[in-house]
């Protein structure tokens, strides 16, 4: 009897994923990461110190200002002990992130957001592409163990190139030499978006960041986090800083502002 209540609710559980992404902090004190329903704020811009006689530059030479530090975080997990299979192989996690302290507003430049929103989802539109390739390349393969792992490195270098090339495409175009509309640019993303929906960035994916640690049991990390924030200098060339290592990501912001630890609903057998 009870092997069918366990078999009962694990389809419940299988059915109902709001039942764990409600859980799942997808913000901290110190960063944002990307969800279709957290758009950047004002508030979000929170660079205090002062800005250098660069950031003050860019200004006077091209009205920015509004600057936003967004990077893609990657992360793979694998399991530690059992053997893989195509239930229990590698998980790729890849996230957008917005660093609150780096990122500033000066001359009450609120509008500028709309530009830097787009930047943001332009790494959204990053992410997406890498999942749909890894994706498409388990299929291709008929789902041989490994795939992702052996060709994450390959297709996340072609999809950072990708999403550098667009910033600066937009920043040039758009913000300096003011040959190109900003419309025209959130029609492109949005359509973009669209056309990739099924690979959105999901709450568990920035949990992945958040947590700092795998979030299936049995787990362990096979590839160390790979961050780049992307700034702009005077003459908008971008400047690409790589971390590697995980820094801290703060306290965790639940939806309901509780800052507290996820709320495992699984069955116990699952956890």
């Amino acid at each position: 009897m009870k092997k069918y209540l366990y078999f009962a609710l694990a389809v419940l559980y299988a059915c109902s994923p709001a039942l764990a992404q409600n859980d799942y902090p997808t913000e901290t004190d110190l960063y944002v990461f990307w969800q279709p329903d957290r758009p950047l704020t004002p508030a979000d811009f929170q660079k205090s110190d002062s800005l250098s006689e660069l950031n003050k530059y860019m200004y006077d030479s091209c009205r920015i200002g509004c600057v936003a530090s967004v990077g893609l975080w990657t992360q793979a997990d694998a399991p530690k002990r059992k053997k893989w299979t195509r239930e229990h192989g590698e998980k790729i996690y890849v996230v957008p992130a917005f660093e609150k302290g780096d990122s500033y507003i000066i001359h009450n430049d609120t509008a500028g957001i709309a530009h830097e929103q787009i930047i943001f989802d332009l790494h959204e539109v990053g992410a997406r592409l890498l999942r749909f390739k890894l994706q498409e390349a388990t299929e291709t393969t008929g789902h041989a163990l490994g795939t992702q792992a052996l060709l994450f490195k390959t297709y996340e270098a072609e999809i950072r190139k990708f999403v550098k090339e667009m910033t600066y495409s937009f920043t040039i175009s758009v913000l300096v030499e003011k040959n190109d509309s900003l419309a025209r640019w959130r029609t492109m993303v949005d359509d973009c978006l669209e056309k990739y929906a099924d690979y959105a960035t999901r709450p568990e994916d920035c949990a992945r960041f958040i947590l700092n640690k795998p979030l299936l049991d049995g787990y362990s990390t096979i590839k160390m986090l790979q961050g780049d924030f992307q700034q702009r200098d005077s003459s908008e060339n971008l400047i690409v800083v790589t971390q590697s290592k995980l820094p801290d990501t703060g306290t965790p912001i639940y939806k309901n502002e509780k800052r507290r630890r996820p709320i495992d609903r699984r069955p116990r057998i699952f956890r």
